[in-house]
């Protein structure tokens, strides 16, 4: 059987989750780990409503058809990587490798859900426009979410 990692304080772990710190922080501050703060957060029924980065309030509904788009995907994980949330690897170098193409390229994201289909979406709705202009601030979703990755 696998040893078990440091016991972990509820209280304290309660504590430090009703304040909003991401996972990593809360491990930090327990001497734990990150999977074992989550698991010790699902165990105890701990839940917070996941809060869209800024950047992602446009108040322009995104239309069904839409959803699941890569760029709103891509968005999404960034913005769950600044909240600390646990994504996997591999969506996690993904979604950066993406944001910091779109940068490169000095280009930034718009929505309309009338926007025909495109190379950068072929769902359409998505398309890219001169950083700066867009409806979502790509660059500031890359910049939180790797702050939190590298703390």
């Amino acid at each position: 059987m696998p040893a078990r990692g440091p016991s972990i304080d509820r209280d304290r772990l309660r504590e430090l989750f009703d304040e909003g710190l991401p996972y990593d922080e809360i491990a930090k501050r327990l001497g734990a780990s990150y999977s074992g703060v989550a698991h010790a957060v699902k165990r105890m029924g701990l839940s917070r409503t996941q809060l869209e980065h800024p950047a992602l309030r446009t108040g322009v509904p995104i239309a069904e058809e839409h959803k699941r788009a890569a760029p709103l995907q891509y968005m999404r994980e960034l913005s769950q990587m600044s909240q600390g949330k646990m994504i996997s690897a591999h969506r996690q170098a993904t979604a950066i490798r993406w944001a910091e193409e779109l940068g490169e390229e000095g280009l930034d994201v718009s929505y309309a859900p009338d926007a025909p289909p495109s190379d950068f979406c072929p769902q359409g709705g998505f398309y890219t426009v001169p950083a700066g202009e867009g409806m979502y601030d790509v660059a500031a979703l890359l910049q939180a979410a790797q702050q939190t990755v590298n703390q």
